[in-house]
């Protein structure tokens, strides 16, 4: 673990410990260290019948915390009126499945969490967008079961002053930054170390943000280990130093609407093609650049398609897996591109 330190947090949470988040039963003491194929999980689980109800089944009851991370191992660079810095400071959202309350499209603030094991996925934003951008699409994801991670970029983002500009090199590296406090019980916020992350991590961008993703997930320069399935949304290559998926290759899934005016359709064809590893290209019919993920018409397939992904590849749920191929052809919504 790099020598950093946690500081300036402002931790809204209440919580004792956070939930069998993303996929189903993760969160029986047979299955929570070891996750397995659910015939793996069924000959584990003993051969009396209980009376013990099952556990819930998303959609979920959202909850919502906000903190700041500060990296004082690495700089950033001045910002229109903002000086530059020694130091980076990540405001990060962060939501995920609720104990308490009911299923909605509202975030809980200071909810509690769900107890048990859970998934983290990293979200990364397009250039001159924020977390506000995505409102509907990242707490459906964690409506969905997974604990979602969301940074404001120091030069990207757009709720943060002065002119946004392309940073996506360094972008991996905050998401290493994050990834590094929440996985670790000892770095992250007191609010969160009863919670049990798998090892493994989802990475997931749009825009710019999906260079970002892709390079976190495949370049060879930059690639983080500890991801397990990387989401490039209306996505691109470039920037990156090294080669692209020569040295890993995670599960990938890429998506796009084909009514994209920012960047076009073909950069995520790009993306696909330079992947030799598990890879699913998925067209949203319509989608606008950032509707394609957010509008109503949309979303509801995008998450599930999404979720059922991420629960194929990080806890091999082989029902997520025969889900998949109907979750990419919805009609008039989603498409198979590749």
């Amino acid at each position: 673990m790099l020598n950093r330190v946690l500081i300036g947090i402002v931790v809204v949470l209440v919580v004792a410990a956070a939930g069998a988040w993303g996929w189903s039963r993760l969160d029986d003491p047979h299955d929570a260290t070891h996750p397995s194929s659910a015939s793996t999980v069924a000959s584990a689980l003993p051969a009396t019948t209980t009376t013990s109800p099952p556990p819930a089944a998303p959609p979920y009851p959202v909850g919502v915390v906000h903190v700041t991370l500060v990296d004082p191992m690495r700089s950033v660079a001045a910002r229109g009126d903002t000086p530059a810095a020694t130091e980076r400071t990540l405001p990060l959202t962060i939501r995920y499945p609720a104990a308490t309350g009911a299923a909605s499209s509202d975030d809980l603030a200071d909810a509690p969490a769900r107890h048990g094991s859970g998934v983290l996925v990293l979200f990364a934003h397009g250039l001159a967008l924020a977390d506000s951008t995505y409102p509907r699409f990242l707490h459906d994801l964690a409506a969905a079961g997974f604990v979602v991670a969301d940074p404001e970029f120091p030069l990207s983002s757009g709720a943060l002053p002065g002119p946004a500009r392309s940073d996506p090199v360094d972008q991996a590296a905050d998401l290493a930054f994050v990834a590094d406090q929440l996985l670790d019980p000892a770095a992250r916020p007191e609010s969160l170390r009863a919670v049990t992350f798998l090892d493994r991590v989802a990475v997931i961008g749009h825009s710019d943000g999906g260079i970002t993703a892709a390079g976190f997930a495949g370049n060879s320069c930059c690639a983080d280990a500890r991801v397990g399935a990387a989401v490039v949304l209306a996505g691109a290559l470039g920037r990156f130093s090294g080669g692209w998926f020569t040295t890993v290759a995670p599960p990938l899934l890429v998506m796009h609407g084909t009514a994209d005016a920012t960047n076009p359709v073909s950069s995520s064809r790009v993306v696909y093609a330079a992947s030799p590893g598990p890879k699913r290209l998925v067209l949203v019919e319509g989608g606008s650049h950032i509707g394609a993920f957010e509008d109503d018409a949309s979303r509801p397939a995008v998450v599930a398609l999404v979720a059922d992904f991420l629960r194929a590849y990080l806890v091999n749920d082989a029902a997520a897996a025969a889900r998949l191929d109907a979750d990419s052809d919805v009609p008039g919504v989603l498409v198979p591109g590749g």
